[in-house]
């Protein structure tokens, strides 16, 4: 927040200072510039901290985290048309997804995504792993060919699990 009205100060100053000096706006400008690029570091990573956080049950105390987890459950029919057209695609060349897994897991994959595609409760630890499965390429053994295969399997079950629990 401190950084988003040191930009909107900086380039208010700099607008009124342009009749008073050039170099003086610029500079202005360029601190605005500055402060646009340091609130959105902090705006990303504080985004990514709840996003992570998500991942801890006990974290749920926290609203913000608790609002994403929701934010999360609510794109469930949205992960699960994701995983099918996975699953569809899989022999497709060009896909960022690593195919072999895919077609391994082709059973589990379909199975939590006709899972997330219904209406049964699921827990927001479950739809937000679920999530990071399918958008975090380094940690996810979906794209990343550095991660077991069995690290698939793993996450799947444990998002399924949440899904049956609760």
């Amino acid at each position: 927040m401190q950084a988003s009205a040191l930009a909107c100060v900086s380039a208010t100053l700099a607008l009124g200072s342009i009749w008073i000096s050039d170099q003086l706006a610029i500079v202005l400008a360029v601190a605005g510039a500055c402060e646009v690029v340091v609130a959105t570091a902090v705006f990303r990573a504080r985004r990514e901290q709840i996003a992570r956080l998500a991942l801890d049950p006990a974290a749920y105390a926290i609203p913000d985290v608790a609002h994403y987890g929701r934010c999360c459950i609510h794109q469930r029919k949205r992960l699960a048309v994701w995983l099918a057209e996975m699953v569809a695609d899989a022999r497709v060349p060009g896909n960022f997804y690593l195919s072999d897994r895919v077609a391994r897991f082709a059973r589990d994959i379909e199975r939590l995504a006709s899972e997330l595609a219904t209406s049964a409760p699921i827990d927001p630890v479950s739809a937000v792993a679920c999530r990071r499965l399918l958008t975090h390429a380094v940690e996810s053994p979906l794209y990343n060919p550095r991660l077991p295969p069995e690290d698939l399997l793993v996450a799947l079950r444990r998002i399924r699990a949440g899904i049956q629990a609760v």
